[in-house]
């Protein structure tokens, strides 16, 4: 009986069911190894494939095309908040950066500071911001150099567009060759228009063997020292060490000539004077030779003095200092703006009149004060003058009506 029951269909049922969840469980198993392997792989896959990719392949980053287009000293340049090179070299460091149209500018821009205004400190603040900006500025012209590149030759790999980049960058010995020449260009063309215009001769002065000292031979006799009596000065002009100036005689004719002799502070400022005093130049060819000065008013030789404030002194008028003195308003002048620092300010020009008639016109800073002056009225007045870059310049600072 127990052998026939086993072997029934109820039985084989009950078998199967109770091996159905065991079957289900390897064959979950066995599913998951496969995925795990297929996962591992795609991975394993993967990290051959793009250790297997070539290097010129890559895309390059913006700081590798950076340094390609930089080329030596790059770290320097992309670092640095100070160029010396710059600093020192200017306008040849930018052609050597193949900046040129930079280099060519700065050039000119101390060409310009140097021989009309004759300040070098001038000329020493655009060395200083060009030893400053000189790095920011090549790496903003090199970071659109590289995105330029970029989209032309887009499909270039990596060696090509570094090539490509360090090409177009870099330095140049030829490009100073080239700034070098096109410098002398200028400057010569520049001293012949000045020549031209009449401004200065410094150009047949570079050619005048007479300023070389070199006596050819000394064959002939020395020119003659000629005096020029009661003569006007105008137009005085350096070029470099070479300085001009125009005589105006009393005919009313006129003569540039060059001044050859040292300590000209005072001379070139006798033009501000003529009223108040007789200048006679004693002249050798076409050069100023020496000087003499005379007062009008007694003809006293006063050619000793040597400075500006000796001579004011002398003519009894205000010297460098503060005054505070009793004056004529005789006009009341334009109205302007100007800048202070950050800070804006108006100001108004008043002409005054001493007790010998002299006129005197001075600066003063409003401060949004509206001063209500009356021309012809005096007024006792406190003032400063000061040595300004185009002269003496007269600085108001306080004024009140004058009560007897």
């Amino acid at each position: 009986m127990d052998n026939n029951n086993s072997d029934s269909p109820l039985t084989k049922n009950i078998i199967e069911e109770d091996s159905k969840p065991e079957e289900k469980n390897i064959v979950n198993i066995f599913a998951n190894d496969l995925e795990s392997e297929e996962e591992e792989t795609v991975e394993n896959v993967s990290k051959s494939t793009k250790k297997d990719i070539p290097e010129q392949d890559l895309p390059p980053s913006d700081e590798e095309l950076l340094a390609a287009y930089i080329g030596k000293n790059s770290e320097k340049i992309m670092t640095r908040p100070f160029n010396f090179a710059g600093f020192f070299f200017t306008s040849l460091y930018m052609c050597y950066r193949k900046m040129f149209s930079l280099g060519i500018l700065t050039f000119i821009i101390h060409l310009v500071l140097l021989n009309v205004t004759d300040k070098m400190w001038l000329a020493l603040i655009v060395n200083i911001l060009v030893g400053i900006s000189v790095n920011k500025i090549y790496v903003s012209r090199a970071k659109r150099d590289i995105d330029a590149i970029r989209l032309s030759y887009y499909e270039k790999n990596y060696v090509e567009l570094k090539a490509k980049c360090a090409k177009k960058g870099g330095r140049s010995v030829g490009k100073v060759i080239l700034g070098l020449i096109v410098q002398f260009i200028i400057a010569l063309a520049a001293l012949i228009a000045m020549a031209i215009i009449g401004i200065s001769n410094a150009v047949v002065n570079l050619i005048n063997f007479d300023d070389w000292n070199l006596s050819i031979l000394d064959l002939g006799p020395k020119a003659e020292v000629v005096t020029i009596e009661d003569v006007n000065l105008s137009g005085y002009v350096c070029v470099g060490s070479k300085c001009n100036v125009t005589i105006e005689k009393t005919d009313g004719t006129s003569e540039e000539y060059t001044v050859a002799f040292e300590n000209t502070d005072l001379f070139k400022k006798l033009g501000d004077y003529k009223d108040y005093i007789k200048l006679d130049v004693n002249c050798q060819k076409k050069k100023i030779v020496g000087y003499k000065i005379y007062l009008r008013s007694n003809n006293e030789d006063v050619s000793s003095i040597t400075s500006e404030n000796e001579l004011r002194e002398k003519l009894e008028l205000y010297t460098i200092g503060s005054h505070t003195d009793v004056l004529v308003l005789k006009e009341i002048g334009e109205t302007g703006y100007g800048f202070m620092g950050a800070k804006s300010y108006s100001y108004t020009y008043y002409t005054f009149t001493d007790s010998k008639n002299n006129d005197y016109v001075m600066k003063y800073i409003n401060n949004n004060k509206i001063l209500r002056l009356t021309e012809g009225k005096k007024y006792t007045i406190s003032f400063d003058i000061v040595e300004g870059d185009f002269g003496l310049e007269y600085n108001l600072n306080s004024m009140q009506e004058y009560f007897k």
